[in-house]
């Protein structure tokens, strides 16, 4: 026969809270990933939490998708802090677009590693980065005599509704304005992109027409033909490149 228990007496089941050390390290790692490509600080405050994520956010995975502010992050280190280095090479091996279009500007217009630079800014415009598009897209252009590919890399920024032209030619002239500009691609616009612009551009009349005899602003990228949108682009991006260029 059983044993009775004690009448209102009931047994006490000792529960706890799941916590973030009890997540899988691929959950873990996915949440860092989100929270690195919206926050460095929120990152950053997360490494001080505890050791498992601490070592969670070293992971490739949370690099390649990292944010590096340029407010606190110089295109160019002025410093030699050895883990401010370490960590900016550590995010362009795994393949952060900014850290690859970073670095792809300063070998291509600073330090003159010309096949460097244009390969990290060939990788950051095929990660979908707008900046490393518009420049890749413009130095096809300009030096590779790669029209149609740099054309449809400048199409396809300046037919996103999302951007706005004039803050994105700020971005990248504040990225010029912090490194030393030694390649100017001065006299490199070639007369076979010339002659193509000359004999394709269609606006001229209907720019008249619209404007009464007014030249169209520089920054309405919607009321000009292409070949004047990639004309107008190429002029504003070399007018960047000389006001920083030092001999």
């Amino acid at each position: 026969m059983a044993p009775l228990s004690m009448p209102g007496k009931r047994r006490r089941i000792c529960t706890r809270r799941p916590t973030i050390e009890s997540l899988p390290i691929h959950v873990t790692v996915e949440i860092l990933a989100r929270v690195s490509s919206s926050s460095f600080t929120d990152l950053y405050n997360s490494k001080l939490c505890c050791k498992e994520l601490q070592k969670a956010t070293e992971e490739d995975y949370v690099l390649q998708h990292i944010s590096i502010p340029r407010d606190r992050f110089s295109v160019v280190p002025w410093t030699k802090e050895g883990k401010l280095i370490t960590f900016l090479k550590r995010c362009k091996e795994c393949g952060n677009v900014e850290a690859l279009y970073r670095e792809g500007m300063v070998d291509y217009f600073s330090r003159k590693r010309i096949e460097t630079g244009l390969e990290n800014l060939k990788r950051a415009a095929n990660k979908g980065h707008v900046e490393a598009s518009y420049v890749y897209g413009i130095i096809l252009i300009c030096t590779e005599r790669k029209f149609a590919q740099g054309r449809k890399l400048l199409d396809d920024v300046l037919s996103n509704s999302d951007i706005n032209i004039t803050w994105l030619r700020k971005r990248i002239k504040a990225v010029l304005r912090q490194m030393w500009v030694t390649n100017s691609m001065a006299g490199s616009e070639s007369d076979e992109g010339e002659e193509a612009h000359k004999y394709s551009c269609t606006c001229s009349q209907q720019s008249d027409e619209a404007n009464r005899g007014w030249p169209l602003d520089e920054d309405d990228v919607g009321r000009r033909c292409q070949s004047c949108n990639w004309d107008c682009e190429i002029k504003s991006f070399r007018a960047m490149l000389q006001e920083y260029y030092c001999n």
